[in-house]
């Protein structure tokens, strides 16, 4: 969760965000390592993110903002290598085609609460790994993203909506249910087991904020 009223009362807070996704958008990422590359893609979507919802603070969630013909998703919001980027097309256009990892689904942000939770941290080409497992691992293993119920006839594998979204992405990796039976050994059968039913939460827009927006 995020401290959206300390940050937006705080200016010299709200110029360094300002400042770091600037100092992103006058670097070229084709010069950086494949690593290297897709961490300032997932640390520009995740700082953009939140620049964005404080420019509108305060808001109850990120649908919010933007307009009727408009989503919040699809609005230019910075600019790189000359070219003016929304939040759909670094995830959709950059991200995901370009490095096929369904742990970036764990790494970005989207500001909601049923959104995986912000890391602490800005992600880097040495530690990339790592950190992808670091906040996939703490996803898959929350009973907001992942719970299984056996207490019926049939066992029910209650997912995020994440999974359902970007079902494809999962498919390299043995599926949903081989991704996830990846990250929770102890429950592998279960969740291999075909006659267990998958089903999706619904998504939670409301701002991933640590105290409500003032009114």
């Amino acid at each position: 969760m995020v401290d959206y009223n300390s940050w937006s009362a705080h200016k010299q807070s709200l110029a360094h965000l300002k400042q770091y996704v600037a100092s992103l958008e006058g670097f070229d990422p084709a010069t950086l390592t494949r690593e290297d590359e897709m961490a300032y893609w997932i640390n520009l979507y995740n700082a953009t993110t939140l620049r964005l919802i404080l420019d509108a603070y305060p808001v109850d969630s990120i649908k919010d903002i933007g307009g009727l013909l408009r989503s919040p998703w699809k609005k230019d919001l910075v600019t790189v290598d000359g070219r003016s980027l929304s939040l759909n097309e670094i995830e959709n256009d950059i991200l995901r085609p370009r490095f096929q990892d369904p742990r970036i689904h764990f790494a970005l942000n989207c500001a909601a609460v049923s959104c995986p939770p912000l890391a602490p941290f800005a992600f880097t080409g040495d530690k990339l790994d790592q950190q992808l497992e670091q906040v996939t691992q703490a996803a898959v293993v929350h009973p907001a993203f992942v719970s299984l119920d056996s207490s019926g006839d049939r066992v029910r594998v209650q997912l995020s909506k994440i999974f359902d979204w970007y079902a494809g992405d999962w498919e390299e990796g043995g599926g949903v249910r081989g991704f996830l039976a990846r990250y929770r050994p102890s429950d592998r059968a279960l969740l291999l087991d075909a006659d267990s039913r998958l089903e999706y939460n619904d998504y939670d827009w409301k701002l991933n904020a640590l105290v409500p927006p003032p009114r």
